[in-house]
């Protein structure tokens, strides 16, 4: 997983390679269920806002003047751009 983002009861999962999936959890479900079903290996998955979780081993670099967060899709792969605040 790249990074999660959700709207209201819906989550969008990014996965590498450009695929997502929408569920039908809100995003709050998906961070418990990391959490509990993870362990260790989920701490590198962090919240940083509202409807966004990121995978920190992904991210690429911060553009906080322009609430932007670039993150690899994989490990060679060319860099996602991700709105960390509604514009």
């Amino acid at each position: 997983m790249v990074y999660i983002s959700g709207e209201g009861n819906y989550s969008t999962i990014n996965l590498t390679g450009g695929v997502r999936e929408v569920v039908c959890m809100q995003i709050g479900q998906l961070e418990q269920l990391i959490d509990s079903q993870l362990g260790e290996e989920g701490k590198c998955f962090v919240r940083i806002g509202k409807s966004m979780i990121v995978n920190r081993e992904k991210v690429y670099k911060i553009v906080p003047s322009e609430g932007l967060l670039k993150v690899r899709d994989g490990n060679m792969e060319p860099v996602q751009t991700v709105p960390i605040r509604k514009r």
